[in-house]
């Protein structure tokens, strides 16, 4: 396996319609449930698109380079960068990375909560373009991005380590 000092554009485009597009997946779901659901959505997706570069992000050896995720070069330029060998050590990055999972679980269950509240097409619509972005995102993941991705390669992301085989780096 090779890792990418700048992981190729349309790796970067593939995440991001992929992730992105269940995320906006999300908010269209919220936007059919009541306000108090769309508001906490809302506030998730703030909470973890600022905290997740401040606290994981800039602490990646990616700073400052194209991610995976497209983020590198977005993070150098709005937080300092932080000491790499603290990425994904602390409890704070660890329930910022799970917060972010919630959010792309999140849509599939509202899509659910409004079939069982009004059963039509609609909602399974919605809940097959979702779980089919999740899938297509999740399902080649580890071969497009972790694969390639230096904090597996040195053993810094509990993913990483699983695909290249490493122990957690020191």
């Amino acid at each position: 396996m090779e890792s990418y000092r700048d992981f190729p554009i349309w790796i970067v485009l593939y995440n991001a319609v992929t992730f992105g597009g269940v995320i906006a997946m999300g908010v269209i779901i919220a936007a059919q449930l009541p306000l108090w659901v769309f508001i906490a959505y809302l506030v998730l997706l703030m909470l973890v698109a600022a905290c997740l570069p401040a606290l994981v992000c800039s602490r990646c050896s990616y700073y400052g380079h194209r991610c995976a995720m497209g983020v590198g070069k977005v993070v150098a330029l709005v937080f300092s960068k932080r000491s790499e060998d603290e990425f994904f050590r602390t409890k704070p990055q660890f329930l910022i990375v799970l917060l972010y999972l919630l959010a792309l679980i999140l849509p599939a269950i509202g899509a659910i909560w409004i079939f069982a509240d009004q059963p039509s097409a609609w909602p399974l619509a919605q809940l097959a373009v979702v779980l089919g972005l999740l899938l297509v995102g999740l399902l080649p993941h580890t071969k497009l991005a972790c694969a390639h991705c230096r904090q597996g390669e040195c053993g810094a992301c509990p993913a990483g380590r699983i695909v290249w085989k490493r122990p957690r780096a020191t």
